[in-house]
């Protein structure tokens, strides 16, 4: 089976609540796990909320990253979304894994856009993982 894209979805548990507070510094951890996976970033959006708390979203010609941090918790959750086979997603993993300085790093891998020799028909669960770091 064939995939016009792959969507991994990651919760990272336990992490430094100093880095998942620091705006900048998520949006050069993103920024710089997109590069490692050998991404093109192409911009970047990045919100701190009021008493603590960060979305952002650093854009790909690939397609995505974005991430919501709660500090408070420990805890942030990134969906990686790329088209190709050409993207080292687990390079970016591991960077961010430990940037964040993650306990345990929950991950589910979806393939979108299945396709055939018809055309596209739907999108398939490939794999969940549970693995600690």
């Amino acid at each position: 089976m064939e995939y016009l894209g792959h969507h991994i979805v990651l919760d990272f548990h336990g992490c430094s609540p100093t880095v998942l507070a620091d705006c900048e510094l998520m949006r050069k951890i993103m920024s710089e796990a997109a590069v490692r996976a050998e991404c093109h970033v192409v911009g970047e959006f990045y919100h701190e909320f009021e008493p603590h708390g960060i979305s952002g979203c650093t854009i790909i010609s690939e397609s995505h990253l974005t991430i919501h941090a709660w500090p408070e918790h420990g805890y942030a959750a990134v969906d990686f979304f790329y088209c190709g086979n050409s993207v080292l997603a687990d390079l970016a993993i591991d960077y961010m894994s430990e940037m964040f300085q993650s306990g345990r790093v929950d991950r589910h891998e979806l393939g979108r856009g299945a396709v055939d020799k018809s055309g596209v028909f739907g999108s398939v669960l490939i794999a969940g993982d549970d693995f600690d770091k």
